[in-house]
């Protein structure tokens, strides 16, 4: 009876030795859009690299949220993700609002990230001189168009004030033009100057 004892003890032992304790983790994304709403069919792709994110390359997995905004990764290893989400219906993506995990996935738990997406479109600068000019969009530099060239940005769902500032090519003082551009969903809308 005592040999059963230390048998069945050495069993159960055994038994627990056996198990492993998990190695990977999920992560579950809560989307909104930007008025509060659940964001349903929006599609999310998640990277293990910044490097990976802003060159859209290594996609380790990539899911469409459910009816509630909801989509849960699962068998991930232990670390901080980047991504990306966007809705095509319209144009909505978080290109505005951090694209990396807040916290990291730890191994057997799920850890959740509130999400945020906003309806965009385009702004798409045409310069037909063949000087180049500098943009600044609601007074924040944005970057230079090169003479007779165009350049497109995406921007949230609103009116923009916009400067265009000749940048070179100019006699005694530069060439500033002022415009206000209102970007609509899924839309680009056109600065033509000077």
């Amino acid at each position: 009876m005592k040999i059963n004892k230390i048998l069945f003890f050495a069993f159960i032992i055994f038994i627990v030795g056996c198990v492993k304790a998990p190695t990977t983790g999920s992560l579950q994304f809560s989307i909104i859009d930007d008025i509060g709403n659940p964001a349903a069919n929006a599609s999310v792709f998640l990277y293990n690299t910044e490097n990976d994110f802003f060159n859209n390359r290594n996609l380790i997995a990539s899911q469409v949220s459910d009816n509630n905004g909801v989509t849960v990764f699962t068998n991930l290893n232990p670390q901080t993700y980047y991504y990306f989400i966007s809705r095509s219906s319209d144009c909505a993506n978080n290109d505005f609002t951090p694209h990396t995990t807040l916290n990291s996935v730890s191994a057997g738990t799920t850890v959740t990230e509130n999400a945020t997406i906003n309806e965009t479109g385009q702004l798409n600068f045409n310069n037909a001189s063949a000087d180049p000019y500098k943009i600044y969009i609601n007074g924040n530099y944005w970057g230079t168009v090169n003479g007779n060239s165009s350049a497109t940005v995406d921007e949230l769902v609103g009116t923009y004030s916009i400067e265009v500032r000749q940048a070179s090519g100019f006699v005694n003082t530069p060439n500033i033009e002022d415009f206000n551009a209102t970007v609509k969903v899924c839309s680009t809308g056109n600065v033509n100057f000077p």
